[in-house]
């Protein structure tokens, strides 16, 4: 029998309402209350290190052979102000063979991150033999030093020489354990280590390099030794390592008075828990105000915060209300401000003076912005900056009422004018202002002055957010208690950024207020390299395992279970044409063998009970593989062997259940044998025509999915006798005919969010419920089906676009209805 329910769009944001509500009614200037969080050569300030020690760093570079020539200069940079913003540049003296030397002095435990330019300024900057501007080199600074570079290209002159490899593997010293996540520098290359310690860098100029081992957390001491690459080779790197012993220090800082008490003071640095994502995110910046921890404010205009910090790292830091670049404090010349401290081996206390947050010769902008009263009660509004590019956003700061307030004091003097926008959880050219909506899009105009100026807005309305206090009408039977093995899932869009990490914990208390309990996690790894191939972490795209870990830890808080599955991004370049070379076969296997024993590892480590393999993306790596095109992939007749290997080896890892993914349009696929024999369950990704048409009656599409899952999924039921999950991408888009087969299609990928701004999709929320509810109502009445997954859910907002996710649009509504009452409750 069916009913005809009405569900508020808001129901899993009722409590979050209540308590956001009272919280904001208290609201004033007074902002003490609501940041509280847990008590030689020119060189960054040094905190007050009695013992401190100073020793000499030989910089020797061999410039490319053939390039132009020109004066070389040594750049030290600050990585955490940006890279191309606060760099220390120091002229280096030829030698008699070519090569360029200097010598500087630097404390000892300095890490120090740097590279070459050539010429006068403007400079040609120094780019690596992958054809990249190098990010920068690093040198450990532990005792005298001698460094020594190869320099591959650069601006103007790219690589064409020779090259070579470094394979590695990074481990304990004393208990020979791997150490995930490093971050390895040799060559003006970088690349992170796969949970087993390895690591492989290609493509290096042949000759004399610094290969420097890094945590990016501090959780083992840096280590650095030289390395000679040579051409058509590969060089092994056996790199042991000191585990790092931590620390408390306590920092407490002074901070310059200013109108607003208790205005939120930020501690941004070099490390991960300081904010740094060790990647340009936008503009250049590699540290995000969000991700950065907030000092508890302790006195009138004092703050403090302890932190736990490894001994002997090299800490660069300093405070700021924005990040390392907007509102920083600055010394009296009005230059940036960059501190250091060693970390000394026994607990201690730090105190800090900030001298000034504004530039010299200018004053401060206040913004105040009232946003829309449809604003989701727990989003918070950020504001972007333009200075030549759009920046890293800022979370503004909350005055109760849908009021918002943020003042910058600085570095105001670098600008003649910038351009300036709002969006809400940092989601700038996802969930904008309307007026200024898009990646491209134009800002306010804001002209820089002598004189102090308050810009009063107002945002009319956010795009991709329309939605008032409306309900869901959902005519559907009632659903038939479940199991509670029963899978009632949510899986996250694989489009990651660094900007969503601190929204994760409203995200995944949204999808627990849908009564799901598990969410599956899609990290990835990118392709870096087509022709070998290769795919690795990559900071900035992929999240990394510290960010994983997070994750996996906020869905467990939220009383959920947590799912893996690991996508391969970028692959669009790989797959469009046939691999007819062994060699190229043999390279992608070692890679993915890596690959799916890095996911193994994390699954094994954090107690995650499920393991999925597969998808779409090495689709046509399977035995008989076929392209996107529908051409043969040309995978040899090894494949088959090699993938029973990564699952037997991930088998030896993990003891959790393992899945096999695969998607299904309107015919049964050929399931490989190995998969029927080790696989736990399969989890199909199902496409069926019916649920993407807006022109299909709501009766003929549920008849057609039920016709669906019995002739063409039920036969893989029975024939494989292993536990079926259904995963659906659903877009809230008018598609009709645009996703197919062929070339000339779209893939569902194509609306995970964000969206690209390349595409243009006419949003229908309606018939995406109306889809869900065809799908959800036919696989209630299939008891044989195991669970249900709805894909592409975009945690750090409510959108109301034209992707997959549901955060925020009607189906919502239609899930909680059926996940509710899988669970056993009435709706």
């Amino acid at each position: 029998m069916k009913m005809t329910h009405k569900i508020g769009i808001f129901h899993n944001t009722l409590i979050i309402l209540i308590g956001l509500t009272f919280f904001l009614s208290a609201c004033s200037l007074d902002f003490s209350s609501w940041f509280n969080s847990s008590p030689t050569a020119p060189s960054p300030i040094t905190s007050d290190q009695p013992d401190l020690s100073y020793t000499k760093v030989t910089f020797r570079a061999k410039p490319p052979a053939n390039a132009p020539k020109g004066n070389i200069t040594l750049e030290i940079l600050d990585e955490v102000t940006g890279l191309a913003m606060n760099p220390q540049r120091y002229p280096m003296i030829e030698n008699s063979d070519g090569s360029f030397q200097l010598e500087l002095i630097f404390p000892i435990g300095s890490v120090v991150k740097y590279r070459y330019l050539r010429g006068d300024f403007p400079y040609f900057v120094e780019y690596n033999a992958h054809g990249e501007q190098v990010r920068y080199r690093m040198a450990a600074v532990n005792y005298p030093l001698f460094v020594e570079d190869t320099i591959a290209g650069w601006t103007d002159f790219r690589f064409n020489g020779l090259t070579g490899t470094i394979k590695g593997q990074v481990f304990d010293a004393s208990t020979k354990a791997p150490f995930p996540n490093a971050l390895v520098c040799v060559g003006g290359i970088q690349t992170l280590t796969a949970s087993d310690g390895s690591f492989i860098v290609e493509n290096i100029a042949e000759g004399i390099h610094n290969l420097v081992v890094y945590s990016i957390d501090g959780s083992f001491q840096t280590f650095q030794q030289g390395a000679v690459v040579a051409a058509d080779s590969t060089t092994l790197a056996l790199t042991p390592l000191t585990p790092s012993r931590f620390v408390n220090v306590t920092f407490i800082v002074q901070t310059p008075p200013t109108n607003l008490q208790g205005v939120p003071v930020r501690m941004v640095g070099n490390i991960y828990s300081l904010g740094n994502t060790f990647a340009e995110v936008n503009g250049g910046f590699s540290v995000i105000a969000a991700r950065a921890p907030l000092l508890t404010n302790v006195a009138e205009n004092a703050y403090a915060i302890t932190l736990r910090l490894p001994a002997g790292f090299d800490l660069r830091y300093k405070y700021t209300l924005g990040d390392g670049f907007w509102n920083a404090e600055h010394d009296q010349s009005g230059g940036f401000v960059l501190r250091q401290l060693i970390v000394p081996q026994n607990d201690t206390t730090i105190t800090d003076q900030v001298t000034s947050w504004q530039s010299v010769n200018t004053q401060p902008i206040t913004f105040l912005v009232s946003a829309p009263n449809n604003t989701p009660l727990e989003d918070s509004v950020s504001i972007q900056f333009n200075p030549y590019t759009w920046t890293n956003p800022l979370p503004m700061w909350p005055l109760g009422n849908n009021q918002w307030l943020y003042v910058l004091y600085s570095p105001l003097n670098m600008f003649n004018s910038l351009q300036y926008r709002y969006c809400r959880n940092d989601q700038c050219g996802h969930a904008d202002d309307l007026a200024t909506a898009g990646t491209q899009a134009e800002g306010y105009p804001l002209v820089v002055s002598s004189e102090s100026q308050i810009r009063r807005d107002e945002i009319k309305a956010w795009s991709n957010w329309n939605t008032t206090s409306s309900s869901t009408e959902i005519v559907a039977p009632t659903p038939q208690s479940r199991l509670n093995d029963f899978v009632r899932g949510i899986e996250i869009s694989p489009n990651y950024n660094p900007t969503w990490q601190p929204y994760l914990f409203w995200g995944m208390n949204k999808i627990s207020l849908l009564k799901a309990n598990t969410t599956v996690l899609t990290p990835g790894w990118s392709y870096v390299n087509v022709g070998t191939p290769n795919f690795e972490p990559v900071a900035g795209k992929d999240s990394l395992w510290l960010d994983n870990i997070q994750a996996i830890q906020t869905i467990q808080q939220a009383n959920m279970t947590a799912w893996l599955y690991p996508h391969l991004r970028n692959g669009s370049e790989v797959w469009s044409e046939p691999h007819l070379e062994k060699a190229w076969w043999e390279n992608w296997f070692e890679r993915y063998h890596t690959f799916a024993i890095h996911f193994a590892d994390l699954a094994a480590q954090t107690s995650t009970p499920a393991l999925i393999l597969g998808g779409p993306q090495v689709a046509p790596a399977l035995p008989a593989g076929v392209l996107p095109s529908g051409e043969a992939s040309g995978v040899p007749d090894f494949a088959d062997e090699r993938w029973q290997s990564i699952v037997e080896n991930v088998r030896q890892r993990y003891n959790g259940k393992l899945g096999w993914s695969i998607q299904i349009t309107d015919k049964s696929p050929t399931i490989p044998e190995w998969v029927v024999e080790r696989m736990d369950f399969l989890y199909v990704q199902l496409v069926i025509p019916s649920l993407y048409s807006s022109s299909t009656p709501q009766d003929d599409r549920l008849s057609q999915v039920e016709d669906y899952l019995d002739t063409i999924l039920l036969p893989i039921r029975e024939s494989t006798g292993k536990p079926i999950v259904v995963a659906i991408n659903l877009p809230s888009a008018i598609t009709d005919s645009s996703i197919c087969n062929n070339e000339n299609c779209l893939t569902l990928e194509t609306f995970f969010p964000p969206l690209s701004p390349t595409e243009q999709f006419t949003p229908d929320l309606q018939l995406q419920a109306d889809s869900y509810s065809a799908l959800l109502s036919a696989i209630n009445e299939r008891s044989w089906i195991d669970g249900v997954v709805s894909q592409g859910f975009y945690p750090p907002a409510a959108i109301q676009d034209a992707s997959s996710s549901i955060h925020g649009k009607p189906a919502s509504d239609v899930l909680w209805y059926w996940f509710l009452g899988w669970s056993g409750n009435n709706p």
